[in-house]
This record gives structure tokens, C-alpha cells and sequence, in this order.
């Protein structure tokens, strides 16, 4: 197939609806990143009951295989993680609902876009023009600045106004610091990973580490480090240093870690805490432009018990 041109002459698209939608209030063309945003929550919520459901049946402790090491020099056993797989805590379906959620959350921003092109100076662009149309995430503001300019910018025609408040939504506004923490570059990078790479597990991380002493052999303890991280856990991974007095020629720890984790997108921060505070984000920008429709209002309203 060949690629659309980029010339002027190209045939334009049809006008969209601008006038409210019935009964709503709401501009049509706002509609649709809303119902996105919606659906983005609903998934987020069947997916927040699983991972309940997981804790309530104590599936999110996790045993895990282990090896030891004994280092003369600095008086410690090193406990880590087996040299085999760690045990998948949480099953493949949850990252589908995970990408189901993401995309639904990074289309209601794209659709957003949509509506600010088309009711902004030219809105109706060729082909071409409008495929390159969607809603920018900038990590600072040279990028941004390009994104609205060159032969494709992301937002052809939208009024300045309507820039503005894009921009006050960019993480690099709030510093380099948690730029990559920031839920809408975390939100972007899991878009894109799902659509071009592979499916995005809903990745667990240590929340908390018990280990059950059964046997001592060869020293004596005089101090327990833990060393578990808030990382994804990976054969190799230091999970505790025990410091010893040696008292025989081959100093072991015979220990059961047990693990009790948390639920993350990114090996950083927890889906309950991510979900949330990317559906409070998109909420608020999406009332920047129109007012929610009283069709999303009810279904929060009833499924969750809120007015948002």
C-alpha cells in the first residue's frame, strides 16, 4: 500500500461533530476520551479485585530458592536468590488486563488530542497530517517545543490556550528529579513496550522478607542484615547477609526465605498506587476542556461509590 501523501491537495477529512452530544452537555468530540478514561478504570478496578483476591489466599508470599556463600574477609554468609527462574507470582493474564488499562488510558490523552486539533485553526489536515496527530509526553521543554513544530507537528492548529494547559500537564514541568517516575512517562513507556515489544507483566517486588533459621552449622550469628531491594527479584539477587563467628571449617545457615511482595507495573511503583494517581491525572486534565459526561459520572458513581 502506498504511503499517504503529505501534499496539500490531498483529500480532506470530513468535519467532525462539534455540537454537544444528546442529553450530555458534553462536546462530542470530548466523548470519546472520556469513555476511554472510563474504560481504562473499569479494567484498572477488575484487575485491583484480582490482586485482592491473590492477598486475601496468601498467594502473594513467594518462596524462593536460594544459594550461599561464605566470606572469610568480611565475617558473613551472603544469602541470593536461586541461579533458577524466580516463581512468577503473578499469572500472564493480569499483564493482559495491565495492557488493556494502559492503552486505554494513553487513547483517552490521544483522543483528547483529537478533539483540541479539531476544533483548533485547521482541522482539516490531510491524511498524512493527521496521522502524526497525538497527545504529547515530553521529558523536557525543547522536546515538547519540537513536537509542535516541523512538517508533522503532534497538535496542528490548536489554539494556545489549549497549549498551555497541555504543557502544565508535561512531567518535565516538575524537574528532572522523579522525571522517570512521573505516571505519565511511566504510563508512555508501558504503551509502548506492550505494543512493539511483548506483553508487560504485572512484576513483583519484595514488600517484606521473614527468614526461618532451621539450622546453624559451623558459626555462631551475631548479626542479620536484609538486603532485599525494592527491585524486581532475579536469580542472583542479594536477599540477606548473616555475620558470623566462625567456629567450624564450613560455616552454613540452613534458612527459609519468605517473601511477601507487592504488585507493580514497573518494578518501582505499585499498580494500586500507579492506577490511581494516572487516573486522577487524566481526569483532571480532561476537565480542563470539557466537563465529564453524566454517563462516566454514574458508572463512577456506582461502581465505586465517588464523585469524581
Amino acid at each position: 500500500m502506498s504511503r499517504p501523501s503529505s501534499s496539500s491537495t490531498a483529500p480532506s477529512a470530513p468535519r467532525e461533530n462539534l455540537a454537544p452530544a444528546e442529553n450530555s452537555g458534553v462536546p462530542a468530540l470530548f466523548e470519546s476520551a472520556w469513555l476511554k478514561w472510563m474504560q481504562a478504570v473499569l479494567n484498572a478496578a477488575v484487575l485491583q479485585d484480582n490482586l485482592n483476591e491473590l492477598a486475601k489466599g496468601g498467594a502473594l508470599q513467594a518462596r524462593l530458592g536460594m544459594t550461599q556463600e561464605y566470606y572469610p574477609k568480611r565475617h558473613c554468609i551472603i544469602i541470593t536468590a536461586g541461579p533458577t527462574d524466580v516463581p512468577r507470582v503473578f499469572p500472564v493474564h493480569h499483564g493482559l488486563l495491565l495492557g488493556d488499562i494502559v492503552h486505554n488510558f494513553r487513547a483517552s490523552l490521544d483522543h483528547l488530542a483529537w478533539a483540541l486539533y479539531k476544533r483548533g485553526r485547521t482541522p482539516n489536515l490531510s491524511r498524512w497530517h493527521e496521522q502524526g496527530v497525538y497527545f504529547p509526553i515530553a521529558r523536557n521543554r525543547k522536546q515538547f517545543n519540537g513536537w509542535l513544530s516541523g512538517k508533522r507537528p503532534r497538535l496542528p492548529g490548536v489554539r494556545r490556550s489549549d497549549i498551555a494547559i497541555v504543557r502544565r500537564y508535561q512531567p518535565y514541568i516538575h524537574g528532572k528529579r522523579h522525571l522517570e517516575d512521573h505516571v505519565l512517562i511511566v504510563l508512555d513507556k508501558l504503551a509502548n513496550a506492550d505494543k512493539h515489544r511483548t506483553i508487560q507483566p504485572v512484576q513483583a517486588v519484595p514488600e517484606q522478607t521473614v527468614h526461618r533459621i532451621v539450622d546453624v552449622k559451623d558459626c555462631e550469628i551475631t548479626r542479620l542484615v536484609s538486603r532485599t531491594r525494592r527491585v524486581v527479584l532475579e536469580p542472583g539477587s542479594e536477599l540477606a547477609r548473616f555475620y558470623v563467628r566462625k567456629t567450624g571449617p564450613n560455616p552454613e545457615i540452613d534458612i527459609e526465605p519468605h517473601l511477601t511482595v507487592d504488585p507493580t507495573v514497573d518494578g518501582r511503583a505499585t499498580f494500586q498506587d500507579w492506577a490511581g494517581l494516572t487516573m486522577r491525572v487524566v481526569n483532571r486534565l480532561l476537565r480542563e476542556f470539557a466537563r465529564q459526561p453524566p454517563l462516566v459520572t454514574q458508572f463512577v458513581r456506582d461502581r465505586f461509590g465517588l464523585d469524581t
